[in-house]
């Protein structure tokens, strides 16, 4: 059960301003964008922060097309290149 200091409306919020400028220290923004993804779907309460920490910073449009199920075989699709007879 969640603790009821988390259901005070400025709180959550003022927690994931925290993370997002902990994050900002460091260069790789997938490891953020991963971390608030986690967030999200951790439970109800956490969900519209973490969602508006992750629309907040888009890095490239793969991240927003992930978000619909139907297209991930497409947007994370293994990419093939054949170099000579080998293919990478």
């Amino acid at each position: 059960m969640m603790h009821r200091a988390l259901l005070v409306p400025d709180v959550l919020p003022e927690i994931f301003g925290f993370l997002r400028s902990e994050f900002s220290r460091f260069p790789d923004r997938r490891a953020s964008s991963r971390c608030f993804a986690a967030l999200a779907t951790t439970c109800k309460a956490f969900h519209e922060s973490a969602m508006n920490e992750l629309w907040a910073d888009i890095v490239d449009l793969d991240q927003l097309l992930g978000c619909v199920t139907r297209l991930h075989p497409i947007v994370y699709q293994k990419v093939s290149v054949s170099i000579g007879s080998q293919s990478i």
